[in-house]
């Protein structure tokens, strides 16, 4: 049982150096948008296309609203390390203070501090 335990302790070690060397790395940050060309990008990569007309940044680069040429309304959210956008309902866009709440079905709420909340609720 001994040498179990030293196996056992040795690949933990070895496995909390590589998790730490990941961190440290930078890998274990959550995605940040960092500006709003980032955002629009993210949107015009959407399947079926997607032409901004209007778009705001959440103040802590944590998702984005954008708005379509056609009316289509776009979240822009952190998915893990990367980000992803979810074509969204006017009526999921409700103001809360100074924040817009984002309920889309299928995920949890999503709470953007927007520069101009007031033009984002109920769209």
């Amino acid at each position: 049982m001994g040498a179990q335990a030293i196996e056992f302790a040795g690949s933990f070690a070895a496995v909390a150096v590589l998790v730490l060397i990941v961190h440290l790395a930078g890998f274990s940050r959550p995605a940040e948008l960092q500006n709003e060309q980032e955002a629009r990008e993210l949107a015009r990569l959407t399947p079926g296309g997607f032409e901004v007309a209007q778009i705001a940044l959440d103040l802590e680069g944590s998702g984005a609203l954008a708005l379509g040429s056609d009316g289509r309304l776009l979240l822009i959210r952190a998915h893990g390390a990367q980000f992803v956008a979810v074509p969204v309902s006017r009526g999921a866009v409700q103001r809360e203070g100074d924040a817009v709440t984002v309920r889309h079905p299928g995920s949890p709420a999503i709470k953007l501090r927007l520069v101009a909340t007031a033009d984002w609720a109920g769209v």
